[in-house]
Protein backbone atom coordinates (compact mmCIF):
# COMPACT_ATOMS: atom_id res chain seq x y z
CA UNK A 1 0.00 0.00 0.00
CA UNK A 2 2.81 2.38 0.87
CA UNK A 3 0.66 5.13 2.40
CA UNK A 4 -0.36 5.48 5.98
CA UNK A 5 -4.13 5.26 6.43
CA UNK A 6 -5.35 8.15 8.57
CA UNK A 7 -8.74 9.71 9.28
CA UNK A 8 -8.22 11.80 6.15
CA UNK A 9 -8.60 8.67 4.03
CA UNK A 10 -11.91 7.78 5.65
CA UNK A 11 -13.05 11.39 5.13
CA UNK A 12 -12.16 11.06 1.43
CA UNK A 13 -14.04 7.76 1.17
CA UNK A 14 -17.14 9.36 2.71
CA UNK A 15 -16.86 12.48 0.53
CA UNK A 16 -16.62 10.30 -2.58
CA UNK A 17 -19.69 8.34 -1.54
CA UNK A 18 -17.76 5.08 -1.68
CA UNK A 19 -18.93 1.89 -0.03
CA UNK A 20 -17.27 1.23 3.30
CA UNK A 21 -17.55 -2.56 3.24
CA UNK A 22 -13.81 -3.07 3.45
CA UNK A 23 -10.98 -2.94 5.95
CA UNK A 24 -7.22 -2.82 5.94
CA UNK A 25 -5.28 -6.02 6.59
CA UNK A 26 -3.71 -6.39 10.03
CA UNK A 27 -0.24 -5.82 8.57
CA UNK A 28 -1.49 -2.69 6.75
CA UNK A 29 -0.41 -3.85 3.33
CA UNK A 30 -3.71 -4.39 1.52
CA UNK A 31 -7.43 -3.79 1.53
CA UNK A 32 -9.75 -6.60 2.53
CA UNK A 33 -12.98 -6.22 0.57
CA UNK A 34 -16.37 -7.55 1.57
CA UNK A 35 -17.52 -10.04 -1.07
CA UNK A 36 -20.68 -7.98 -1.57
CA UNK A 37 -18.70 -5.14 -3.22
CA UNK A 38 -18.89 -4.83 -6.99
CA UNK A 39 -15.85 -4.36 -9.20
CA UNK A 40 -16.91 -0.73 -9.76
CA UNK A 41 -17.06 -0.09 -6.00
CA UNK A 42 -13.62 -1.60 -5.51
CA UNK A 43 -12.26 0.51 -8.38
CA UNK A 44 -13.75 3.65 -6.77
CA UNK A 45 -12.16 2.84 -3.39
CA UNK A 46 -8.79 2.26 -5.03
CA UNK A 47 -9.08 5.52 -6.97
CA UNK A 48 -9.73 7.43 -3.75
CA UNK A 49 -6.72 5.73 -2.18
CA UNK A 50 -4.51 6.60 -5.16
CA UNK A 51 -5.46 10.28 -4.90
CA UNK A 52 -5.38 10.44 -1.12
CA UNK A 53 -2.68 12.45 0.66
CA UNK A 54 -2.17 11.36 4.27
CA UNK A 55 -0.44 14.65 5.12
CA UNK A 56 -3.68 16.61 4.68
CA UNK A 57 -5.62 17.44 7.83
CA UNK A 58 -8.82 15.57 8.60
CA UNK A 59 -12.19 17.31 8.19
CA UNK A 60 -13.69 14.95 10.77
CA UNK A 61 -11.10 15.91 13.37
CA UNK A 62 -11.49 19.59 12.45
CA UNK A 63 -15.25 19.33 13.07
CA UNK A 64 -14.62 17.57 16.38
CA UNK A 65 -12.33 20.41 17.46
CA UNK A 66 -14.97 22.97 16.51
CA UNK A 67 -17.61 20.98 18.42
CA UNK A 68 -15.40 20.94 21.52
CA UNK A 69 -14.87 24.71 21.30
CA UNK A 70 -18.62 25.24 20.88
CA UNK A 71 -19.35 23.11 23.96
CA UNK A 72 -16.71 25.02 25.94
CA UNK A 73 -18.29 28.32 24.89
CA UNK A 74 -21.54 27.27 26.59
CA UNK A 75 -19.84 28.08 29.89
CA UNK A 76 -19.40 31.68 28.79
CA UNK A 77 -23.08 31.90 27.82
CA UNK A 78 -24.08 30.54 31.23
CA UNK A 79 -21.77 32.96 33.01
CA UNK A 80 -23.36 35.83 31.10
CA UNK A 81 -26.85 34.64 32.05
CA UNK A 82 -25.91 34.17 35.72
CA UNK A 83 -24.38 37.64 35.88
CA UNK A 84 -27.10 39.31 33.77
CA UNK A 85 -24.53 40.36 31.17
CA UNK A 86 -25.58 40.51 27.52
CA UNK A 87 -23.63 38.08 25.36
CA UNK A 88 -21.29 40.29 23.29
CA UNK A 89 -21.63 40.28 19.50
CA UNK A 90 -18.14 38.80 19.18
CA UNK A 91 -19.26 35.74 21.12
CA UNK A 92 -22.42 35.43 19.06
CA UNK A 93 -20.34 35.51 15.85
CA UNK A 94 -17.80 33.07 17.27
CA UNK A 95 -20.49 30.55 18.17
CA UNK A 96 -22.20 30.97 14.79
CA UNK A 97 -18.91 30.28 12.99
CA UNK A 98 -18.34 27.15 15.08
CA UNK A 99 -21.90 25.95 14.42
CA UNK A 100 -21.36 26.43 10.68
CA UNK A 101 -18.38 24.08 10.83
CA UNK A 102 -20.05 21.51 13.08
CA UNK A 103 -23.24 21.51 10.99
CA UNK A 104 -21.59 21.47 7.57
CA UNK A 105 -23.12 18.79 5.35
CA UNK A 106 -20.20 18.92 2.91
CA UNK A 107 -16.55 18.71 4.03
CA UNK A 108 -14.77 22.02 3.96
CA UNK A 109 -11.15 23.12 4.18
CA UNK A 110 -9.61 21.65 7.32
CA UNK A 111 -6.50 23.77 6.79
CA UNK A 112 -8.42 26.95 7.63
CA UNK A 113 -7.78 28.18 11.16
CA UNK A 114 -10.64 27.64 13.58
CA UNK A 115 -12.44 30.79 14.73
CA UNK A 116 -10.58 32.73 17.42
CA UNK A 117 -12.26 32.83 20.79
CA UNK A 118 -13.03 36.39 21.93
CA UNK A 119 -12.02 37.74 25.31
CA UNK A 120 -14.31 36.74 28.14
CA UNK A 121 -17.08 39.28 28.68
CA UNK A 122 -16.47 41.81 31.43
CA UNK A 123 -18.46 41.10 34.56
CA UNK A 124 -18.52 37.34 34.11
Amino acid sequence: MGKQITQTFWDAIAAAGCATAFSVSSDGTQFVYNPSLTAAEITAIEAVFAAYDSSQPSWTLYKQQADTLLAESDTTVLRCIENQVALPAGWVSYRQALRAIVGAAVPGDATEPLPIRPEFPAGT
